[in-house]
């Protein structure tokens, strides 16, 4: 029991030290409820998003990645061609929003360049982004290609011009150097876009808190003050999506009702398992 509550707490203190609360939006909320419709309808053939079935190795490649990612970050992951046709079917009578389809039979994949590997000072792409799916490998090497991702602009820069042929490069701030010669950089809505791996780990980190409320309401007596500080953090995360409507205010305000009600909520649920402890 002290176990299950020391990992809630620290589930809980992520929580509130996150920058953002995600509030899905009427159209996520739609395109989530599509994706389930599809893989309910072709189990075992749609895989999910790109954004959900993979992950930078460290925080500090998610702009690097995302950028190099693009369009395809939240492309949907199919088996066959045929199934991604008929998904598209699926889309047009529903009238929902068109979606990209990737179809693990049907991607040209280029061959990994094994000699950018001893490049000094960068890194393949390939090999800062994890996936546990083996299918999901040959998605992300279509994806990369044979991208390369430096610490600085500078590094970028070089490694992409410099050579005996141009290679593609990214810095970690999102800084991309095409083999062509165009250069892209980092904008605001690339950070903006890189928000969802964290919000992508943050929903792991509530799915994980419920999970743990749940074993101790069901297993504890006194469970009943557990149950309120559940919902002390609901009421909490709607008052913040109230406070951050329309991206009209500070932070720092959302940040303060955040800390003080989760802080409220863990006392609460602390002195129901004291008194479940202590009975």
């Amino acid at each position: 029991m002290v176990e299950v509550n020391e990992e809630l707490n620290s589930i809980m203190s992520d929580l509130q030290s996150a920058r953002i609360d995600y509030h899905e939006g009427s159209r996520q909320k739609m395109r989530a409820e599509i994706l389930e419709s599809l893989k309910r309808m072709f189990p075992e053939l749609v895989f999910g998003r790109l954004l959900d079935l993979c992950h930078p190795i460290h925080k500090k490649y998610q702009l690097a990645v995302t950028k190099v990612f693009g369009r395809y970050m939240t492309a949907i992951i199919v088996s066959t061609e045929k199934c991604a046709r008929d998904c598209i079917r699926f889309l047009k009578e529903e009238r929902a929003e068109p979606e990209t389809f990737l179809a693990l039979d049907y991607l040209d994949i280029k061959p990994i360049n094994e000699k950018l590997r001893e490049i000094r000072g960068a890194k393949m792409m390939i090999d800062v982004v994890q996936t546990a799916i083996p299918q999901l490998r040959k998605v992300i090497q279509f994806v990369c290609t044979n991208a390369l991702v430096c610490e600085t602009i500078k590094e970028a820069k070089q490694i992409a011009f410099d050579g005996s042929e141009r290679i593609k490069t990214v810095a970690l701030d999102g800084t991309l150097f095409s083999k062509s010669g165009v250069i892209s950089g980092g904008s605001s809505d690339l950070r903006f876009k890189a928000r969802l791996w964290d919000e992508k780990e943050l929903n792991e980190m509530k799915t994980i808190r419920d999970q743990l409320l749940n074993e101790l309401r069901v297993s504890t007596p006194k469970g009943r003050l557990a149950v309120i500080a559940e919902c002390t953090l609901f009421g909490l995360r709607v008052e913040l999506q109230i406070l951050v409507l329309g991206k009209q205010v500070e932070y720092s305000l959302s940040q303060c009702v955040y800390a003080r009600a989760a802080s409220f909520a863990v006392d609460v649920f602390n002195r129901g398992v004291d008194v479940h402890t202590e009975g």
